[in-house]
């Protein structure tokens, strides 16, 4: 999990502190709202619940994700394009007793489709499974930043592929981005003809920003992180660079 820099310092201190003065200082965990009530699949069927992704919020709280959107979409749909076992429902903090090639894909409904999060990095769907999902309602896209910030890109529209990028924001010319993403995807293109400057965006948020932009679904922070707490089902990993 990231840590704020200023967190850390206080918390440095706060234990500093607490030594000095021969006392014990802990830090209170936060109470854990309580989760909807999933159905017996391990989907949660409410709709939308938070406001539209706010795209100046900080980073999430992972160090690798996933992100699909799937329009027009039922989460068991995209559960088996993905390969998922629907046999039994397993939490992501059982993720590292499952084998080291499976992930836990959690899905729920927002407006208009589906929303799925993986927390390794490495469960991103292939880019014929990708093009499968976006044949049910016309659309679908996936960012993925895994754990040496390598963040892909990808886009299909009525069962065909629009857009692939491993490292979308490292491509030749952001002539190559789809017209209707390219304004987007241009914030966070990396020209590595000049000189690094700091002007790009975050691709992982921008990322997202280009999910909503091409799907036409809206959705919160909020909404990603309470999906990667749920429970969902166990799918196959490193699919991506074997097609």
């Amino acid at each position: 999990m990231r840590v704020p820099l200023t967190f850390a310092i206080a918390l440095g201190a706060t234990l500093l502190v607490g030594c000095a003065t021969g006392t014990e200082t802990t830090a209170r965990d936060p109470q854990p709202e309580a989760p909807a009530a999933p159905s017996a699949l391990g989907f949660e069927m409410t709709g939308n619940e938070a406001a539209p992704l706010d795209y100046s919020s900080p980073g999430l709280p992972y160090d690798s994700v996933s992100v699909l959107v799937v329009r027009g979409a039922r989460p068991r749909q995209v559960a088996k394009i993905l390969g998922a076992d629907l046999s039994r429902t397993v939490h992501p903090d059982e993720v590292d007793l499952l084998p080291e090639e499976r992930t836990v894909w959690s899905f729920r409904r927002i407006d208009g489709g589906v929303l799925a999060v993986e927390l390794t990095g490495y469960g991103d769907p292939t880019r014929s499974a990708l093009a499968k999902l976006s044949a049910i309602g016309g659309s679908a896209a996936v960012v993925r930043d895994d754990i040496d910030a390598i963040t892909r890109f990808a886009a299909a529209t009525d069962g065909a592929l629009v857009f692939d990028g491993d490292e979308y924001a490292f491509v030749d010319d952001p002539a190559l981005y789809p017209d209707h993403l390219r304004s987007i995807a241009s914030r966070a293109w990396v020209d590595l003809s000049k000189p690094l400057t700091d002007t790009e965006e975050d691709p992982f948020t921008v990322g997202l920003e280009l999910i909503t932009a091409h799907t036409g679904l809206t959705f919160g922070m909020a909404e990603i992180e309470s999906t990667a707490e749920r429970s969902g089902f166990s799918a196959p990993t490193l699919v991506y660079i074997t097609e």
